[in-house]
């Protein structure tokens, strides 16, 4: 299986996961926890949020096809651009 996440001594890139989606959506609290990284105050943007809705469907198998977050210093962030 090809691996699904990409680590460097500053960062780790995976897929977000089904469940942290969810939780997003709802707030960063929870989504915090699944992921093990504080989320900033502004991730993530009103734009991800149809993005998110699809991403809670996602089965484990198919997560890598859809939103990556980043992790970097404990904070969680998708690699959008302003």
């Amino acid at each position: 299986m090809v691996p699904t996440r990409l680590i460097t001594d500053r960062m780790e890139l995976r897929p977000l996961p089904a469940r942290a989606a969810g939780a997003l959506l709802k707030g960063r609290e929870q989504a915090s926890l699944i992921l093990g990284a504080a989320a900033p105050p502004e991730w993530p943007q009103s734009d991800l949020s149809d993005l998110l809705a699809l991403q809670t469907a996602a089965s484990p198998s198919d997560e890598r096809f859809g939103v990556w977050v980043m992790i970097d210093l404990a904070q969680a962030g998708d690699s959008g651009r302003e």
